[in-house]
């Protein structure tokens, strides 16, 4: 063993190396901080951008549907018609 002096540098010495580590641990926490906070940006602008193309094709798909509604009311209102002349034209 030593004498108190030399122990008591010691353990200042292993407390320096603990606190220098330490402090690389928190460099490298705010670091992973950082890179995961860009990460979640880069992750919402994504998921904004597939808003917007589903937002685009759901209003294709509506003006789609309402042009298929169209023709379907015009091709019963044509083929009413044409029952309803075809009756009064065997009387």
């Amino acid at each position: 063993m030593g004498t108190v002096e030399e122990r008591v540098a010691a353990a200042e010495a292993r407390v320096g190396e603990h606190s220098i580590m330490l402090d690389a641990i928190r460099q490298s926490l705010d670091r992973l901080d950082q890179r995961m906070t860009a990460m979640d940006s880069r992750i919402d602008q994504r998921f904004l951008a597939i808003d917007g193309r589903f937002d685009a094709l759901d209003a294709k798909m509506s003006r789609q549907f309402q042009f298929l509604v169209g023709i379907q009311v015009t091709m019963f209102v044509t083929l009413s018609g044409a029952m309803i002349a075809g009756f009064f034209a065997l009387r």
